[in-house]
């Protein structure tokens, strides 16, 4: 995206500056090439969205194990075959009713992760919020996400939120 953005601006001022060679009385020519090279692309796919609304409220608890449990979302890495990517999130969020009527629900995410689809045998990443993968030979990795929801505070009504995760290679 920096690169893009870097692009833009070169063709913006070298357009300008001949516009204003134009209307000068000696006419120039100017000619521009660029070239932006893409080194490799990194890609979250969601295979799987994080389900909330299913799973059995336990006293004030919501629990979604990354491990366990089918209502855990799935995400697959995809890049450069056995490169690093360091993967960033927020562990914690506090989530307010979307009225304002003061309801929060408080919102501990957890992660686990393995080269291979099998959320089962999958390794529970420390609550960090930043770990490092490694892509396997077919260059991808695959997260399964989970959540512990504190409901003792909520109140009737609708919680809005989104989960987010950053990637770059290293």
């Amino acid at each position: 995206m920096r690169y893009t953005v870097i692009i833009l601006l070169v063709f913006f001022g070298l357009s300008c500056g001949s516009l204003l060679a134009q209307e000068s009385s000696d006419k120039k020519l100017m000619q521009v090439t660029a070239r932006a090279v893409v080194m490799d692309n990194l890609m979250l796919v969601i295979m799987r969205d994080l389900d909330l609304v299913s799973p059995v409220l336990e006293g004030t608890k919501l629990i979604v194990s990354p491990l366990e449990s089918p209502y855990a979302g799935q995400f697959r890495v995809q890049g450069s075959a056995l490169s690093s990517v360091r993967v960033s999130y927020l562990i914690y969020e506090d989530i307010d009713e979307a009225s304002g009527n003061g309801g929060i629900v408080n919102a501990r995410y957890v992660l686990s992760g393995m080269d291979r689809d099998n959320q089962f045998q999958s390794l529970l990443f420390a609550p960090t919020g930043e770990f490092t993968i490694q892509l396997s030979e077919e260059a991808q990795y695959f997260l399964w996400v989970g959540a512990e929801l504190d409901m003792s505070r909520a109140l009737p009504g609708e919680y809005f939120s989104e989960f987010i995760i950053e990637m770059e290679y290293i």
